[in-house]
C-alpha cells in the first residue's frame, strides 16, 4: 500500500464479552496526500476476511474462520464456554455498516444474539431500538442524513429511554447533510470519534443515551484518492448486561476489563484478583490541565503503557475519557488495555518503510509517521482543544504531573517565544536535580511528555518530514528552520520518567547508561515559583543577576576539576565561564558533562549558551565564552581542551 490508498480491517478480536474490532480509523491526511515529487507513506493493510457467515460474534455455534485460525483448540473450545455463558448473562449486539464492494452494495446489517433484526435497511443511519432490560426490539427507523438534517436524528435520541440501547450503522453516505445536530446525537450515544467522520464515512455503534462511552464504536473515514472510493466496513459487537446498570457503576469498562482479562497472557495490574478498578481522586475545581487531551504515543509494549496509565490515574481531577491511546498497530493488546482503564484508544496498521537505508532511519521513518497521524486524529476527536498533553507509552509521570502543567499552560498563551513546555530534562539526574519549583528556558525541545499549541500543530503539520528520508520527528523539530528562535520550558526536576529499555531507539545499554538514573519528582501539590519569572525579560534580568554573584569555579584545572564543586552552604550559586574556540565549538561543554555524569552525547539544554541544572544541591551555570551572558560573569574564561 502507499499513501492514499484505503485500508480494509474487520476483523475482531477474540474471546471476551466486550471485544472490540480491529478495525482502523485512518484520518484524512490533508498534509501527506500523494502528489507529484513527495515520498511515499506505505501503510500496512489487511484484507477483510471472506468468512461472512458469522454476523453475530458472540454466536457459539459460529466462530469465523478468521479468529479460529489465530486460536489453539484449547483455547478456542475455552472461548466457545465463554461465550455461551455470554450468551445467557448478556444481551449480544452486533452492528456492521453497509460497503460498496467491487461496485456491489453490501447492506447494513444488525443482529442480536445471532439473529438479523435491521430487514430492510437504508440511505443514512439505520437505527434499531432495544430494550436494555430484556433484548426485545422496540422498533427499527432509518434517517436518512445524505438528504436531511440530523436535527431530527438528534431529537430521536433526546427522547431515547435510560434503559434503551441503540444500535446504528450507516449505509451509503450518512454524513452530506449529518451537521452538528446529527453529530451530538451520536455524542449522547457515547460516540468518541464522530468528528472523524467525513464524506461516504462508515459508522457502526452499539451505545446507550447518556453512557460516558459508547459499547463499541467504530468510525471509519473513507480515504478519497481519485476515484472518491467508498468507506471501508465499519463492523461492531458488545455484549450488554440484561438490566440498566446501578448508579455509579462502570458497565462499559468492567466489560473491557473482562475481555482483557479473560484473553491475556500478560500480568496486567487490572486483572489482579481483588483489586477494583482505579477512579481518580475528584476534585472540587479540577485543575486547569485536567481539561486538556492527553495523547500516549503506544505501539506493542502494553505493560509499559499500564504502568503509565497506572501513575495519570494519580492525578487528582484526571478525566479518563480525556485520554487517547494511540496505538502503531491492528494486533497490539494495547488499545484494549485502555479501553479497560476508561481511556479512549485507536488503532492504526503498524507504520512502514519503503527505504533502503539502515534500520535507524527506517525507524525514525516509521515513528514519524505514526506521530503525525496520531497528532491528526487527536484534533479530530478534540476539534475545540487548544492544547494537548503529549506522552509515550513508556513513561511514568509524577504525582504533581497534572498540577504542573495546569501552573505552566498559562505560559504558552501569554509567551509567543515559547515552542512547548515539557515535563522532561535530560540533564536531570539524581545527583543533578534539586529544586521542584524551578524552571528553565531552553533552546533544546526535549519531548518526552509536553504540551503542544493546536496554533504549533497547524504550523507544523503541513512541514512534517515526508517518507521516505530517515528523518527524526524530533530532531527535525529542534531544526532552527522549524523551531525558529522559540524556546521550550523544562523543570529542574522532571515530572516523567522515561521506564522503557526496548524500543526502536533505546536497548538495556542505552537505558543504563542514559535513563535509569533520572530523577523524577515524587509529591504532588508542589507550586512553582511565579511564572512571571519565566517571562524572557525577567528571565534574562534573573539570569544576570546570578551570574555576577556567582561563585567562579577554577578556570585552569583540567575540565573534571573545573566542576568538582567545593564544600559550600546551600544557596551558593557556582558558575564557570566555558572555553569555546568558535560560537559553535561546544567541545569543552561536552566534555564537562560527561564529567558531571548528565547527558553528553551532546549537549542539551542550553539557553543563549548558558547550561543550567542543580549539581549536588546547588544551581550550577556553565556558561560559553560567546554566550551574551558571559560578559555578567568577571571571572577568566577557562582552559579550552587541548
Amino acid at each position: 500500500g502507499t499513501c492514499g490508498q484505503r485500508a480494509r480491517d474487520a476483523r475482531v478480536a477474540a474471546g471476551g464479552a466486550a471485544a472490540q474490532p480491529r478495525g482502523q480509523r485512518l484520518p484524512a491526511l490533508a498534509a501527506h496526500r500523494c502528489a507529484e515529487g513527495r515520498g511515499r507513506w506505505p501503510w500496512t493493510t489487511a484484507a477483510a476476511p471472506k468468512d461472512n457467515t458469522c454476523a453475530a460474534d458472540f454466536n457459539s455455534q459460529c466462530v469465523s474462520s478468521a479468529t479460529r485460525a489465530h486460536l489453539p483448540a484449547s483455547v478456542y473450545q475455552h472461548a466457545l464456554a465463554e461465550r455461551q455463558v455470554l450468551q445467557e448473562r448478556c444481551i449480544l449486539i452486533s452492528a456492521r455498516s453497509g460497503v460498496f464492494e467491487n461496485g456491489v452494495l453490501q447492506a447494513a446489517d444488525i443482529s442480536i444474539d445471532g439473529k438479523r433484526v435491521l430487514h430492510h435497511p437504508g440511505r443514512g443511519v439505520n437505527i434499531v431500538r432495544i430494550d436494555g432490560h430484556t433484548g426485545r426490539v422496540v422498533e427499527t427507523k432509518t434517517f436518512d442524513t445524505y438528504a436531511e438534517p440530523g436535527t431530527t436524528l438528534l431529537h430521536y435520541v433526546q427522547e431515547l429511554a435510560p434503559t434503551d440501547v441503540v444500535a446504528a450503522a450507516t449505509q451509503d453516505d450518512a454524513y452530506n447533510s449529518l451537521g452538528r445536530h446529527g453529530r451530538a446525537a451520536f455524542r449522547l450515544l457515547g460516540a468518541a470519534q464522530i468528528d472523524t467522520l467525513n464524506y461516504r464515512g462508515n459508522i457502526a455503534i452499539v451505545g446507550r443515551k447518556g453512557v460516558w462511552a459508547a459499547y463499541a464504536e467504530a468510525v471509519l473515514p473513507a480515504v478519497h484518492g481519485t476515484d472518491w472510493g467508498w468507506g471501508p466496513l465499519a463492523n461492531v459487537s458488545a455484549c450488554i448486561g440484561r438490566g440498566s446498570p446501578k448508579l455509579g457503576e462502570n458497565p462499559q469498562r468492567e466489560a473491557a476489563r473482562t475481555a482483557l482479562c479473560r484473553r491475556t497472557t500478560k500480568p496486567y495490574i487490572i486483572c489482579s484478583a481483588n483489586k477494583s478498578l482505579p477512579t481518580p481522586a475528584p476534585l472540587s475545581q479540577a485543575p486547569l490541565a485536567a481539561d486538556l487531551p492527553i495523547a500516549v504515543i503506544a505501539g506493542d509494549r502494553s505493560l509499559m503503557l499500564e504502568g503509565l496509565l497506572v501513575s495519570l490515574y494519580r492525578q487528582p481531577g484526571l478525566q479518563p475519557r480525556r485520554i487517547v491511546v494511540l496505538v502503531d498497530g491492528l494486533e497490539s493488546e494495547s488499545a484494549s488495555l485502555a479501553l479497560a482503564y476508561g481511556a479512549r484508544a485507536v488503532r492504526f496498521p503498524k507504520s512502514n518503510s519503503t527505504s533502503t537505508m539502515e534500520a535507524t532511519f527506517r525507524n525514525a521513518d516509521k515513528i514519524a509517521l505514526h506521530y503525525f497521524r496520531s497528532l491528526t486524529v487527536l484534533w479530530e476527536i478534540f476539534p475545540r482543544a487548544t492544547a494537548a498533553i503529549i506522552l509515550e507509552e513508556d513513561l511514568i509521570v509524577s504525582p504533581d504531573f497534572l498540577f504542573y502543567f495546569s501552573q505552566t499552560l498559562p505560559l504558552l498563551d501569554r509567551d509567543p517565544t515559547l515552542l512547548a513546555v515539557s515535563a522532561w530534562n535530560d540533564n536531570a539526574y539524581r545527583h543533578s536535580a534539586a529544586d521542584p519549583r524551578r524552571l528553565y528556558r531552553s533552546e533544546f525541545f526535549p519531548g518526552l511528555g509536553w504540551l503542544l499549541r493546536r496554533t504549533l500543530w497547524d504550523e507544523i503539520a503541513p512541514k512534517w518530514p515526508r517518507c521516505c528520508q530517515g528523518y527524526s520527528w524530533d530532531l527535525w523539530l529542534r531544526d532552527p528552520g522549524i523551531r525558529g528562535k522559540r524556546d521550550s520550558i523544562i523543570p529542574d526536576v522532571p515530572r516523567t520518567y522515561h521506564a522503557g529499555n526496548n524500543g526502536l531507539n533505546v536497548n538495556a545499554y542505552f537505558f543504563n547508561v542514559y535513563f535509569r538514573d533520572h530523577a523524577l519528582h515524587n509529591e504532588s501539590g508542589t507550586v512553582l515559583y511565579p511564572i512571571e519569572s519565566m517571562m524572557p525579560e525577567a528571565y534574562d534580568k534573573d539570569l544576570a543577576e546570578m551570574l555576577q554573584r556567582a561563585t567562579a569555579l577554577p578556570h585552569d584545572a583540567e575540565p573534571c576539576a573545573m566542576v568538582a564543586l567545593p564544600a559550600a552552604p546551600p544557596d551558593t550559586i557556582f558558575a564557570l565561564k566555558v572555553c569555546q574556540t568558535a560560537p559553535d565549538d561546544h567541545a569543552l561543554m561536552k566534555k564537562l558533562c560527561t564529567c558531571m555524569k548528565v547527558w553528553d552525547l551532546n549537549v542539551r539544554g542550553m539557553y543563549r549558551g548558558v547550561l543550567r541544572l542543580s549539581l549536588h544541591g546547588h544551581p550550577l551555570l556553565l556558561v560559553e565564552q560567546h554566550s551574551p551572558f558571559a560578559s555578567h560573569l568577571t571571572a577568566p574564561v577557562s582552559r579550552c581542551l587541548a
